[in-house]
C-alpha cells in the first residue's frame, strides 16, 4: 500500500510541477497584443500655450547653466523650480500676464485652426457627393435607356 501512496504522491507533484512551468510560461511570453498607434500630430495646428512657471524656466535657466555647468538636468530643473517657489507674487507677476497673453494667443490661433480644419473637411465632403451625385444620375438615365429598350423589344414581337 505504501507503493500506491508514494506513486500517487509522485503523480501529484508531477502534474503540479507541470502546471507551475506552464503558469511560468504564460507570465514570461510576451503579450501578443499589438500597442496602440499614437495619433499623428498635425504639424499646422498651433503649439499650446506656455505656463507661467514654463515661461519663467526658459528665461533663468540659460543663467542657472552658465553659473553651474557641472549640474545635471535634472539638478537644474530642481534648482529652478526651488527658485521659482522662492519667487513672491510680484516678482511672479509678469510671468503669469505673460502666460496669460500666451493663453490668448492660442486660443486664437486654435479657433481659426479648428475653422479651417472645418472648412476644409465641408469641402472635401462636398468634392465627395459630386461625384457620388453624377454617378446616380448616370445610372438612373442607363436603367431608363434599358426600360425603354425591352419596351420597344416588346412592341416589335
Amino acid at each position: 500500500m505504501s507503493t500506491d501512496k508514494s506513486q500517487e504522491l509522485r503523480q501529484a507533484i508531477e502534474q503540479l510541477a507541470n502546471s507551475l512551468y506552464r503558469f511560468a510560461d504564460r507570465l514570461t511570453e510576451k503579450p501578443t497584443e499589438t500597442k496602440k498607434k499614437k495619433v499623428e500630430k498635425d504639424p499646422n495646428a498651433p503649439k499650446r500655450n506656455l505656463s507661467s512657471y514654463m515661461l519663467y524656466t526658459q528665461a533663468v535657466r540659460p543663467k542657472v547653466v552658465a553659473e553651474h555647468p557641472d549640474m545635471k538636468a535634472i539638478e537644474i530643473a530642481k534648482f529652478v523650480g526651488e527658485m521659482w517657489n522662492k519667487l513672491s507674487e510680484k516678482e511672479k507677476m509678469p510671468y503669469v500676464k505673460q502666460a496669460q497673453k500666451e493663453k490668448v494667443r492660442f486660443e486664437k490661433e486654435n479657433a481659426s485652426y479648428k475653422d479651417s480644419l472645418v472648412s476644409a473637411e465641408s469641402s472635401t465632403l462636398n468634392k465627395r457627393k459630386e461625384p457620388e451625385e453624377e454617378e446616380r444620375k448616370s445610372k438612373k438615365v442607363k436603367k431608363e435607356k434599358k426600360s425603354s429598350d425591352k419596351k420597344s423589344k416588346k412592341n416589335n414581337f
